[in-house]
């Protein structure tokens, strides 16, 4: 059941908790990436709760049903005050609350977004769970489109360009590729601001990986055609945790979550988020 974050001069955002029949075994919190929302995701949470996992996942603003203009902010770090935001809510609720911090996962630009969180506070966080993570783009991008979007985002920040990226590269399920392509929450452009201020981002989090300390699992597609894999690779070697696992999907695209046999990649998180739980010093 959909749920309402209100704040005062601030977007609503779009929330749902999915609750186990037993005692939770520990929370994660699900950010997802752009274009989507978590109905994108009720799958996958519905598999944790399953397997006993208190899970919360949120729309990011302007996105899925969140309010706030579509595809756009005026600055990356909104992003992480939205997160914090739904962070301070749950913890108002005394079941979340009593399980202590949450394991994060997020996938792409919402990877993106929850590595910045952790680098602003890691201890919000028990550990970090991410699919491929947007670091670097793969896509070919024409240079008058990069140098377009640069420029203009000073001038008309909310001027947008089509995203031209087809569901055919983010999965080889021919199904979940139509569901998709007709999703009406979906987005097809990107404004010029949240593009130069996601390039922005990605160049941080490269030159700050060395201070994140969290235990941290990524799982990313070897054929992404949207994801630059190689530089999530660079990251990963250069996180500074003594518990750090990637684990490279071959042959598959960008949306693990979405693929041929998501299962897998949804079974493996739940095993490592019950390590993650059961270790007596989770934060290394």
């Amino acid at each position: 059941m959909d749920q309402w974050l209100k704040r005062p001069d601030a977007p609503a955002l779009r929330t749902r908790l999915y609750e186990p029949e037993g005692a939770p075994r520990g929370s994660v919190l699900v950010t997802t990436g752009f274009s989507e929302h978590v109905g994108r995701y009720e799958h996958v949470c519905e598999r944790w709760r399953a397997a006993g996992w208190l899970v919360a996942a949120w729309d990011l603003r302007g996105q899925g049903k969140s309010e706030g203009p579509r595809g756009y902010v005026t600055r990356f770090s909104e992003f992480i005050d939205d997160l914090f935001a739904y962070l301070d809510e749950l913890q108002k609720d005394s079941r979340f609350r009593s399980l202590g911090t949450p394991i994060a996962f997020a996938h792409s630009m919402g990877a993106l977004l929850t590595i910045h969180a952790a680098l602003r506070d890691a201890s919000r966080f028990r550990a970090l769970a991410l699919t491929s993570p947007y670091l670097g783009l793969a896509l070919e991008t024409p240079a008058w489109k990069l140098a377009a979007g640069r420029a203009i985002s000073a001038l008309v920040p909310r001027f947008s360009l089509p995203t031209n990226v087809s569901a055919s590269i983010l999965t080889h399920d021919a199904e979940r590729a139509r569901m998709i392509e007709s999703d009406p929450l979906g987005i097809q452009r990107m404004t010029a601001r949240l593009f130069t201020e996601v390039e922005s981002a990605q160049a941080e989090a490269l030159r700050r990986a060395g201070e994140l300390r969290l235990p941290i699992a990524v799982r990313a597609a070897g054929d992404d055609q949207l994801v630059d894999v190689n530089v999530t690779r660079r990251f990963m070697s250069q996180v500074s945790s003594k518990d750090v696992n990637l684990f490279i999907a071959e042959g598959q695209f960008h949306e693990l979550h979405q693929e041929l046999g998501w299962e897998q990649h949804a079974d493996a998180f739940a095993e490592q988020f019950a390590r993650w739980n059961d270790a007596s010093t989770p934060n290394s």
